[in-house]
Formats: C-alpha cells, sequence, structure tokens
C-alpha cells in the first residue's frame, strides 16, 4: 500500500516460528491502517489501479469494515501498545520527520529517479557524487549521528551502493553495504522502523511482567506489584510480524569483495596529498621478557611421534620493550579525511593499502559517518 506521500511499506512478513497462524497481528496491522488511513484515502490509492470497479469498491468497503470486524477491545492492553499503538505513533513521527526534512526528501526522490536511470546505463560517477552531497547535506540538517538510521541516509546509502557495483568498485560497494547488510542496520522502511521500536517495547513488557512476578512471590498485594511494575503487569504472548532489517550485501557481486577487511584502529597522523590522503596509526610498545643463558639439563620433557627426545632447558630472561604499529597506513580519499585529527578511532574497511572510512569517533562520541560530519 502506498500512502499521501509516495513511500511504500507493505513488506511485513510472518515471524519464521509462527507457522500459518499470525495470531492477532495481522489483526493488529489491519487496525493499525484504519487508525491511519481514511476510506477517501483507500479510495483514491486503488483508483489508478488496473482492477474492475466492482474490485476497487469492494476493496474500500471491506477497510471501511475493519474497525468493527476487528474489535480493538479484544486486544489486551500489552497488546495494543505493542500492535496498535507503536505502530501508530511510529507513522506520526516518520511523517513530522518527513515534514520537517520536506526539502531534503524532495532532492532525494529526483537523486532516486536519477541513480535508476544511471543503472540502465547512465553516468554512474555524476549520480554517486549527486547522492553523496544530498546525503552530507541531510546529515548536517539532521544533527546527529543517529540521522544515518533515518529513511533518507538508509535510501540514499541503498541507492549507492548499487551504483558503486555498477562502477566496479569494490571498496566504495562494500563500505556502502556494511552501513545497511547488518541485522538491525536498515531502518529506513516503516516496517523495519516498526519493529525495532516494538523490540524495544517488547523488552520493556517482559522486564515489567518479571518486576510485578517478583514482587507478588516476595508478599506485595496487586496494588504494590503493579506500581512496582510501572502499571503493567502482563505477559505477553503475541509474536508480531517481522521485517528485514538489513539490505543484501551489494558488494558480493563484484571480484575480491572477500578481501576487503574490517578494523578500528586508533588514529596517530594524517597526511593530505591531491585527491587522497595518508592515514597512520598509532604505534603499540610491547613489553616482553628475552631468554638468555640458556642452559640443557637431563630432564626429560617430551618424547616426540619420531622417537626423538626433548630436554628441559633453563635460561635467564631480561625485559625488553619494541615498537609495533598496530596496522600498516592506508590512503583514504582526501574528502573522507577532512575531520580525522590524530587520537580519533577510525573504523574503515581496507583492500591492501586503499581504504574507506565507517566511522570516526572521537572521545567516545561518533564524529563522522562516512564522508559526513556530524555537528
Amino acid at each position: 500500500m502506498v500512502i499521501s506521500n509516495g513511500r511504500s511499506f507493505s513488506n511485513w512478513q510472518k515471524a519464521p516460528e509462527a507457522g500459518d497462524d499470525f495470531g492477532k497481528a495481522l489483526d493488529g496491522v489491519a487496525l493499525v491502517w484504519a487508525h491511519l488511513l481514511t476510506p477517501d484515502q483507500v479510495a483514491q490509492a486503488v483508483a489508478p489501479l488496473n482492477l474492475p470497479a466492482a474490485a476497487k469498491a469492494a476493496f474500500v468497503t471491506q477497510f471501511r469494515a475493519v474497525p468493527q470486524r476487528l474489535k480493538e477491545a479484544a486486544f489486551s492492553p500489552a497488546e495494543h501498545a505493542l500492535l496498535i499503538d507503536l505502530p501508530v505513533k511510529v507513522f506520526q513521527d516518520r511523517q513530522a520527520h518527513f515534514a520537517k526534512f520536506k526539502a531534503d526528501y524532495a532532492a532525494l526522490d529526483g537523486a532516486r529517479k536519477d541513480a535508476q536511470a544511471t543503472r540502465a546505463g547512465a553516468d554512474v560517477k555524476s549520480s554517486i557524487a549527486e547522492l553523496e552531497k544530498l546525503r552530507a547535506a541531510f546529515m548536517a540538517h539532521c544533527g546527529e549521528a543517529a540521522c544515518r538510521g533515518m529513511p533518507l541516509y538508509g535510501w540514499a546509502t541503498m541507492e549507492l551502493a548499487q551504483l558503486h557495483v555498477l562502477d566496479n568498485d569494490v571498496l566504495g560497494a562494500e563500505v556502502e553495504s556494511l552501513l545497511q547488510s547488518r541485522p538491525g542496520s536498515y531502518v529506513a522502511g516503516f516496517p523495519q522502523a516498526v519493529r525495532v521500536a516494538q523490540v524495544r517495547e517488547e523488552r520493556a513488557i517482559a522486564d515489567a511482567y518479571q518486576k510485578y512476578q517478583r514482587a507478588k512471590q516476595n508478599g506485595a498485594d496487586e496494588a504494590t506489584a503493579r506500581r512496582l511494575a510501572g502499571g503493567m503487569a502482563e505477559r505477553l504472548d503475541t509474536q508480531p510480524l517481522e521485517a528485514t532489517t538489513e539490505l543484501p550485501n551489494y558488494a558480493a557481486a563484484l571480484p575480491g569483495s572477500n578481501d576487503v577487511r574490517e578494523t578500528s584502529q586508533i588514529v596517530a597522523h594524517v597526511a593530505r596529498a591531491g585527491s587522497s590522503s595518508k592515514v597512520s596509526f598509532k604505534v603499540d610498545t610491547i613489553h616482553t621478557e628475552d631468554a638468555y643463558d640458556c642452559v640443557q639439563t637431563n630432564r626429560i620433557t617430551r618424547i616426540n611421534y619420531d622417537g626423538t627426545i626433548e630436554y628441559e632447558e633453563k635460561c635467564k630472561y631480561r625485559p625488553v620493550s619494541y615498537k609495533q604499529q598496530s596496522h600498516p597506513p592506508v590512503l583514504i580519499p582526501s574528502a573522507e579525511a577532512q575531520g580525522v585529527r590524530a587520537g580519533d578511532v577510525l573504523t574503515f574497511v581496507a583492500q591492501g593499502d586503499h581504504a574507506r572510512v565507517l566511522k570516526v569517533s572521537r572521545k567516545d562520541k561518533v564524529v563522522q559517518v562516512r564522508g559526513d560530519n556530524v555537528p
């Protein structure tokens, strides 16, 4: 289904363990739409579809009947909070977000159309530059590291990963894919945002129920136990619908992707020169002991399979120290190195001596995501 702002969010799915019985989850989804959409909006959405007029009318009639057919009173307080109230709130929060950054999303819509045309044969590099510029502007407007979990950042990243694949840029495809290809990393879609919020709510409900049970088992009356549990004293057995919260690793389509490695290192020095910058990392001092004046005794310590005998050695030891580089220097695009300083923790992907920035942390705060500075 597509709502008034043109953003599709129909890709919920049942949990693998749910079998063929979705329980109240599907009823909850239907009631969420009943809260969010009017019959007139549904009629407008189905009007352009290539369906008989009677089918369109039947669809709207069935939608209109949802509140009467699916009684919200059948949901317990915890079920209602998890399956209906929470998705409605997530939707409303997203609508406010889209309104706040309306210009950014309008630019994204144009950039995505360009990117899709690019995948059919236009200039890849210009589309990459356009999306990177747009994403950086959004990060500046949004103003915090958590903005990488917002729809615009996720959708732009998805396009960029695929464009880098077309450009045969293994590092570019890998670093963009890593932003979205881990479980829980892709929350740009409405079902994904709802599911992530539901996981937090499920934990809160479970914690409240444990507090309630503990209080009751130790003699507290009902009112005291419920107050300790924050008013929620219900065991939740309903399984919400799942949503895939990661995207494919687009980089896997390119040869050499298995050679790319991710790591985090402390920056020692950044030497900027033209389009590339050389980043050197902290040199560690290793303290150990060096054996000397070793003397073999007559005490046997091992008899090997080939019959040879090894004897114990007694040695003297002295402390020694040596320097060890934590990681060889890497070259990264200067556009990604502008905000990197000595002492920062740089998380990057590397293939040989070339690398791309995933994020930069400074005193436990993320100050850069990809090439985008976090205000």
